[in-house]
């Protein structure tokens, strides 16, 4: 009885699928994100002319902005106007993402890893001066980020006119 031999894959082979098995997974997981990432809204910011400016501030590396109210019955957005790290020639660059506490609590930041995980809610900035909602009941906030960009937080009415 003629046996074939059993073909043995080469060793670049495997390798060859193992980088092809982690590059699949790395692109499922780039789609995944926070619920509130996936849920945003797809609101536009108020004309110009019915903007009210609750804050401009140079964030400073982890340290919670000033205080603004999120009233009943409006919209509250949020734009980085200005971002150090970001290269004005970089087309593929955002700017730094901020994320949201209660007026009265710290960031939850854990550094205990190799990379810093922050617990809080995340607003995605996609692009530099775009206004992104902030997705929060009424209350008091603050904006944090984990580097030092100028943000603007502005109050628009509740339904567009």
């Amino acid at each position: 009885m003629n046996r074939r031999p059993e073909a043995v894959p080469s060793p670049w082979l495997r390798r060859a699928a193992r980088v092809a098995a982690v590059c699949a997974l790395v692109v499922m997981m780039a789609g995944c994100g926070t619920d509130r990432e996936a849920t945003r809204s797809a609101s536009t910011v108020c004309p110009q002319q019915e903007r009210v400016p609750l804050l401009a501030q140079r964030l400073l590396f982890r340290e919670p902005s000033d205080v603004f109210d999120i009233e009943p019955d409006t919209r509250t957005y949020v734009a980085v106007t200005a971002d150090s790290r970001m290269n004005p020639n970089d087309a593929l660059g955002s700017p730094s993402d901020l994320f949201v506490i209660d007026a009265d609590a710290a960031p939850d930041i854990d550094d205990s890893g190799v990379l810093s995980v922050v617990a809080d809610p995340r607003i995605k900035m996609d692009e530099l001066g775009r206004f992104e909602l902030i997705e929060e009941p009424p209350g008091s906030y603050r904006l944090y980020s984990l580097f030092s960009p100028e943000i603007e937080v502005v109050r628009c009415p509740s339904s567009p006119t």
